[in-house]
């Protein structure tokens, strides 16, 4: 599937479906076969652009997918609907479900936040 108008930066899958996200700024939603459900932008720069998305995790067990922008975004989704965005004060390359209900960011200044 050549969709995405950057790079593709990271692919998640799960029982629901496929994520993928890209240097383009967005989060698609897919089926198990590719097929894209829904597409979703991290929120704009303050250059009017979104962010490359690094890193997208589905997160359980609400069904959730976290998303990671270079700019220091964390976007919490569900059903293709941006639910939250949390700020970081530096850029976020990873994100990490967790069994208890909570998830991980790291980043570019060498924290890890819960």
């Amino acid at each position: 599937m050549a969709d995405h108008e950057g790079s593709i930066r990271s692919i998640d899958a799960s029982n629901d479906g496929l994520v993928t996200s890209s240097n383009d700024g967005t989060v698609h939603f897919r089926t198990q076969t590719g097929e894209t459900i829904a597409v979703c932008t991290h929120p704009l720069q303050a250059d009017g652009h979104p962010p490359y998305v690094l890193q997208t995790r589905f997160h359980t067990p609400a069904g959730e997918v976290i998303s990671a922008g270079e700019d220091g975004s964390v976007c919490v989704w569900q059903n293709g609907q941006l639910l939250q965005t949390i700020q970081h004060p530096a850029g976020v390359w990873c994100v990490l479900s967790l069994a208890n209900g909570d998830f991980a960011t790291g980043g570019h200044d060498s924290i890890i936040r819960i």
